[in-house]
């Protein structure tokens, strides 16, 4: 009996690039409305150390759990680039094809970086000493801000922002590339005599802010 030609290695290699492409490509979409849920619904937390005062424990938790999902963000963002980059050497398309815009890959990789080795920067940061390797190249690419976390905030007109990176801006060339990446898919199967049928899918929307959620001018070092 004739091979499939969808059990074809070089297509399987194929599909599951843009698989693994979408999957984190939609990963990180959700995850910036998780992000920005938890940042314009946290409760007023206050402390005053001087007067006896510590936050409780059930609103450190809850600012906890928004900050982790900002650090989320950029991980799943630099998944995506990753595996875009591999779906499109699989697909022979030319690098940056499918990919995010170059500017947004490099705020990303910056990002996830300094956030992802924290605990090895922290002290040069806190001391305000020389900054090597990702905190370098945070305090060089961030020169407006003087500790990771402290650009984190929520506005009317630009939304949700990790430092620097727009996060407006990052869901949108998410959607851009998510449709490039499905484009990809239906082409692929097609050529093997298959339709990639969409049922219930929709494009998941930009996150909106709503009037209230949250005071502009109440930005906390989130790191």
């Amino acid at each position: 009996m004739a091979e499939h030609k969808w059990n074809d290695d070089q297509f399987q290699r194929k599909s599951y690039g843009i698989e693994m492409a979408l999957r984190n490509v939609w990963a990180c979409q959700r995850q910036i409305h998780r992000f920005a849920d938890g940042f314009a619904a946290r409760p007023d937390i206050y402390w005053d150390y001087t007067k006896g005062i510590v936050a409780p424990v059930d609103k450190q938790r809850t600012y906890d759990l928004y900050r982790t999902d900002g650090y989320l963000v950029t991980i799943l963002a630099n998944q995506s680039v990753d595996w875009i980059r591999k779906a499109e050497t699989e697909l022979g398309s030319a690098a940056g094809t499918l990919q995010l815009q170059p500017e947004i890959v490099v705020q990303v990789d910056t990002l996830r970086d300094i956030y992802e080795h924290w605990a090895e920067h922290v002290d040069s940061f806190r001391n305000n000493t020389t900054k090597s390797k990702a905190g370098g190249r945070f305090a060089k690419a961030n020169p407006n801000l003087s500790w990771p976390g402290d650009g984190w905030k929520l506005t009317v007109t630009e939304g949700p922002h990790l430092d620097n990176l727009k996060l407006k801006d990052l869901f949108a060339d998410l959607r851009r590339v998510e449709d490039l990446l499905l484009d990809a898919q239906r082409d692929l199967w097609a050529s093997v005599g298959l339709t990639v049928p969409n049922g219930d899918y929709e494009p998941l929307a930009e996150w909106q802010y709503f009037v209230g959620a949250v005071d502009e001018d109440e930005v906390e070092p989130t790191i």
